[in-house]
């Protein structure tokens, strides 16, 4: 037997959860996730009798606030890519190619010579890295990208492709940004890299 509308004058109590959700800064995605944990519990209770009625749909959602982007002037970015390219660590050129294309950490670092084509000065992206525990013991992952949109081919200027070149030619290694042993440079140590470029600037 249908237990009819014994939650309708209590549809405020799930507002007011989710008001004291956001006082207490959940994010909005949080608040949605909660939403839809709450919609599916209502639906089985649909399904088994208890009401007949979802209910979450008269929810009032938090808005999604665009965060504040911040970036670096352009004095700033000649500062930072004058020092980088003339650095003796060339592991300082992933900053500057970051700095142009706007590519994502771990794809940088899972970066191989063969994604970059020289002739037409073009930069595909096709995998990303991160750090995972395997068998109790950190290792560094290369997977494809999440998404389809992550897949993607980037110009790159002729001034950056010409100092690529150089790097090649004195790489032994597959990977643009390299280990001293040619391997791949994981996420946290090139994160310290940057920390420690971050201090001298």
């Amino acid at each position: 037997m249908v237990q009819r509308n014994y939650l309708d004058k209590d549809i405020h109590v799930l507002q007011d959860f989710l008001l004291k959700k956001i006082d207490e800064n959940y994010s909005t995605n949080t608040i949605k996730g909660i939403v839809s944990v709450l919609k599916q519990a209502l639906k089985l209770a649909i399904t088994l009798e208890f009401v007949d009625k979802e209910y979450c749909s008269n929810l009032k959602m938090p808005s999604s606030e665009e965060k504040e982007i911040s970036v670096f002037t352009k004095k700033e970015q000649q500062v930072i890519e004058s020092f980088c390219l003339n650095h003796k660590k060339r592991n300082y050129i992933g900053i500057v190619i970051c700095l142009y294309t706007g590519i994502r950490l771990g794809e940088l670092l899972a970066l191989t010579w063969d994604d970059i084509d020289f002739n037409s000065n073009l930069l595909t992206i096709n995998k990303t890295s991160y750090s995972a525990k395997v068998d109790g013991k950190t290792q560094i992952i290369v997977d494809k990208p999440k998404t389809k949109k992550s897949h993607r081919v980037i110009p790159l200027p002729n001034q950056l492709v010409k100092l690529l070149k150089i790097i090649k030619k004195e790489s032994n290694s597959k990977y643009v940004i390299t280990t001293r042993n040619s391997g791949m440079v994981g996420n946290r140590s090139y994160l310290l890299l940057i920390r420690t470029y971050l201090i001298k600037w």
